[in-house]
C-alpha cells in the first residue's frame, strides 16, 4: 500500500503544483494546522523555526545548508522554490512537499521529503535448471539503482528468453516488490514457474541434396530428435551437419537455422535447417616430399573454419605453404597454384611446389649503422642465426621472410626513438659456402635533429588590451624542461608537451592544450600553450547519499569551494571515496556534465552499498570441545564514517 501510494505522488505531484496560485483561506486557519496550499500570503512575516519531515538518514543541519533559508527570514515563496530545486538536485528525494504552521513565536516552515525508492537486491525465487548467477548476468538491474518500473520488466521479458534459449518456451516469470520499513528500498523478487524442457520433435533440411549426401537428412533426425530444444544443442546440430557435409569434400558448404516452431499443444519443437553444400573441392599437391599434403592444409582449418572456404583462401594458403617450408630450411622454396573445374561442378586446386635446397642461417650483418653500435641493433631483433658447429647440428635455425620483414620494422621504429624518424632500413639476403645465409641490413641513417633552445609560446593568454588575468599569471612560472643540445626525440618531447599540458590543467585551466612546432633550420624547440578558460569550483552538490552524513563524503574531497578546477585533484576525490569502501559507484564531477563556463559547480554522486555484516561459527575439537565464534560489523556506523565491531569467542 505504502508503495503504491509514493508511485502515486511520483506520477500526479510535482514542486509547481504544491506552490501553485494563492487558496483563499484566512491564516487564522492555520494556527496549529498545517497548510500546504496558498503559501503565497505568509510572504514577508517572519519565519521563526524550519523543519524536515523525512525518514532518510541525514543530519536537518546538512539538509538546511542545501537551501536558502535560516530562521529569522521573511518569508519568500521565491527563496522556498529555489531550496526546493536545491534539495531535488541532491537525487535523493521523489517528492517534497513545503508546508506552514503558524506558531505563537511566528512561521514554522517545514519541508515533507519522500525519498527516491532504489533497489536493496534482487532475487529469484522457483528457478531450479538454471542457478541466481544465470539468471542475474541477463538481469541488467543491480542493487542500489533508481527503482524504475520499465526496466525490471524488461527484465522479466530477458528473463523469459533466458528459458526459451534452454528449451522452456512454456516457462513464466512474474515480478513482486517489496518495500522495506527501514530505509528508502525494495526488494524485487522474479518468481519463475519453469514448465517442462520442450524437446526437438521433427528435422527438417530445406535444401536439394547432390547424391553423395542425400541420406544426410535422415542421419540428422536419428540422433537429434527427442533432444532438448536448446539454443546450444540446436547449435550443435547445425555445427555437426556442417562437419558432415564437409567430410565429403563440399568445403564451401553452409548451414544455418532457418526456423524453429513451438508446438503449444504438444510441447515440443520442429526444427528446419538450411544447408547450402555448393560445389566440392579437391586439392592436388605436387613435388612436396618434406611436408606432407594434411600439414599444409592445416592454415585453412577445413573442418573447423567458421567461415565457408573461398578461392581467396587460396592466395592466403600459398603464402602459409611458403613461410612453412622457409621456417624448414627451404628458404628458396617457391609455390604456384592452378584451378580447374570438371563436368559435375568438382572444383580440383593444384598446388606445384618446388622444395628446392636447404640453407641454414649463419649470421647477421648490419652496414651504414655509424650512430649505434651492432650489439645494440643485435638486440632489439628476433631473427637469430645458429652459433657454433654443434648447435647448428642440433639446433639450426633459417630465414624466415615474416620475421625479416618485422625486424626491419622495428630496426627503423628504434632509431625514430632516439631522434632519427627519417633513417630508412632495408635487407639483403646473401649466400655463402656450404648452403648457408646471411642476412644484412643496410641501414640509411638520417641526420640527427637537434634542439637549439626550447620555449613556451603563448596563445590566447593576454587580451587585446595587453592585461593579463590573476589566473594566467601563475602559468609563466612553467619552463620546458629540455637541455640545449639535446637530440630532438619524437618520445621524449611527447613527455614534455604532456607535462606541460598537465601543469596548465592542475592550474585551473581544464581545457589547456599544449602542441609542438619545431624549426629544423633553427633547432628552436616551441610548445604551443592554449590554456582556454580559467575555470573555479563554484558550490559542492552531493547525491545520493541516503544513510553517510555529508561531512563523510567532504572530508575525503581534495577540491573545495572557489579552488582552480584541477582534473587530477577531482579524479584523487573520486578514489578517495571509493577507498572507503561504502559506495558501489562514485561520480565526481561538473554538475552540468560540461565544463562551460568560468564557473563550475562540482557534483558529487554516489549510490550506497550495505556496510554491515553478521557472521558466525561452530567448531568442535576433542581437546576443546564446541568452540562459538561471532562477529557483528558496521563499518559506517549511523552514516558518520565511523567503524564498530562486536564479536564474541568462546569454548
Amino acid at each position: 500500500m505504502r508503495l503504491l501510494l509514493l508511485l502515486v505522488l511520483w506520477f500526479c505531484s510535482t514542486p509547481s503544483s504544491l506552490l501553485a496560485a494563492p487558496v483563499l483561506l484566512k491564516n487564522s486557519e492555520c494556527v496549529n494546522t498545517w497548510c500546504s496550499q496558498g503559501l503565497s500570503r505568509f510572504e514577508g512575516e517572519i519565519v521563526d523555526r524550519i523543519s524536515f519531515l523525512t525518514w532518510v538518514n541525514l543530519d536537518h543541519a546538512e539538509l538546511l545548508k542545501s537551501t536558502e533559508l535560516t530562521s529569522g527570514f521573511p518569508f519568500s515563496l521565491s527563496v522556498v522554490k529555489r531550496s526546493i530545486e536545491n534539495l531535488y538536485l541532491r537525487d535523493i528525494f521523489q517528492h517534497i512537499e513545503p508546508r506552514m504552521k503558524k506558531t505563537p513565536n511566528g512561521l514554522h516552515l517545514q519541508f515533507v521529503l519522500t525519498p527516491t525508492l532504489r533497489i536493496a537486491d534482487i532475487e529469484f525465487s522457483g528457478n531450479f535448471s538454471l542457478s541466481d548467477s544465470d539468471l542475474r548476468r541477463s538481469v541488467r538491474v543491480r542493487p542500489g539503482v533508481l527503482l524504475d518500473i520499465d526496466v525490471l520488466n524488461a527484465s522479466r521479458e530477458r528473463l523469459l528468453q533466458k528459458y526459451q534459449e534452454k528449451g522452456f518456451y512454456s516457462a513464466e516469470v512474474s515480478l513482486r516488490l517489496e518495500e522495506s520499513l527501514a530505509e528508502p528500498q525494495v526488494l524485487a523478487t522474479f518468481y519463475i514457474v519453469e514448465g517442462p524442457q520442450s524437446s526437438l520433435s521433427v528435422i527438417e533440411v530445406s535444401a536439394d541434396l547432390p547424391a553423395d549426401i542425400a541420406d544426410l537428412p535422415q542421419t540428422i533426425r536419428g540422433y537429434a530428435e527427442g533432444l532438448p530444444a536448446s539454443d546450444d544443442v540446436v547449435e550443435r546440430i547445425r555445427w555437426e551437419t556442417l562437419l558432415a557435409i564437409r567430410k565429403e569434400g563440399y568445403i564451401q558448404a553452409s548451414v544455418e537455422v532457418l526456423e524453429k516452431r513451438y508446438q503449444s499443444l504438444t510441447g515440443e519443437v520442429e526444427l528446419t535447417l538450411r544447408i547450402s553444400p555448393r560445389s566440392p573441392i579437391t586439392f592436388y599437391f605436387n613435388g612436396n616430399s618434406a611436408i606432407s599434403d594434411e600439414e599444409m592444409l592445416k592454415p585453412l582449418r577445413l573442418m573447423t573454419r567458421r567461415v565457408p572456404f573461398s578461392p581467396s583462401a587460396i592466395q592466403s594458403l600459398r603464402r602459409d605453404i611458403v613461410e612453412l617450408y622457409q621456417r624448414r630450411g627451404y628458404y628458396f622454396a617457391t609455390v604456384e597454384e592452378g584451378s580447374s573445374k570438371d563436368e559435375e561442378g568438382r572444383t580440383s586446386y593444384r598446388i606445384d611446389i618446388n622444395e628446392g635446397d636447404v640453407w641454414k642461417f649463419s649470421s647477421i650483418r648490419f652496414s651504414g649503422n655509424e650512430r649505434v653500435e651492432d650489439d645494440v641493433l643485435r638486440e632489439k631483433i628476433e631473427s637469430s642465426p645458429s652459433g657454433l658447429l654443434l648447435t647448428r647440428l642440433w639446433r639450426p635455425r633459417y630465414l624466415v621472410n615474416s620475421i625479416v620483414e618485422k625486424d626491419r620494422v622495428v630496426l627503423e621504429n628504434f632509431y625514430a626513438s632516439i631522434g632519427q624518424a627519417g633513417t630508412f632500413v632495408s635487407t639483403k639476403i646473401l649466400t655463402e659456402e656450404h648452403g648457408e645465409l646471411a642476412l644484412e641490413f643496410v641501414i640509411e641513417e638520417s641526420e640527427a635533429r637537434t634542439v637549439s633552445s626550447a620555449e613556451i609560446e603563448w596563445e590566447g593568454a593576454i587580451s587585446e588590451s595587453g592585461a593579463i588575468s590573476s589566473e594566467v599569471v601563475q602559468l609563466l612560472n612553467i619552463y620546458p624542461r629540455y637541455e640545449t643540445g639535446e637530440d630532438f626525440v619524437d618520445q621524449k618531447v611527447e613527455l614534455e608537451r604532456l607535462r606541460i599540458e598537465t601543469r596548465v590543467r592542475e592550474s585551473g585551466f581544464p581545457k589547456g592544450r599544449v602542441s609542438v612546432r619545431y624549426d629544423e633550420e633553427e633547432g628552436l624547440l616551441r610548445f604551443i600553450v592554449v590554456p582556454g578558460e580559467a575555470i573555479r569550483i563554484g558550490r559542492i552538490w552531493l547525491q545520493g547519499n541516503n544513510y553517510t552524513h555529508d561531512r563523510v563524503i567532504l572530508r575525503e574531497l581534495s577540491v573545495d569551494e572557489g579552488d582552480p578546477w584541477q582534473s587530477d585533484a577531482v579524479a584523487r576525490s573520486q578514489r578517495a571515496l571509493y577507498g572507503l569502501g561504502f559506495f558501489r559507484r562514485v561520480e565526481v564531477g561538473p554538475l552540468d556534465g560540461v565544463l562551460d563556463d568560468p564557473e563550475e559547480d562540482l557534483r558529487v554522486r554516489v549510490l550506497e552499498r550495505d556496510t554491515g555484516s553478521v557472521s558466525a561459527g561452530l567448531a568442535f575439537t576433542t581437546e576443546d570441545g564446541v568452540h562459538l565464534s561471532g562477529e557483528l560489523a558496521q563499518r559506517n556506523l549511523f552514516g558518520g564514517g565511523s567503524g564498530l565491531i562486536f564479536g564474541v569467542d568462546s569454548f
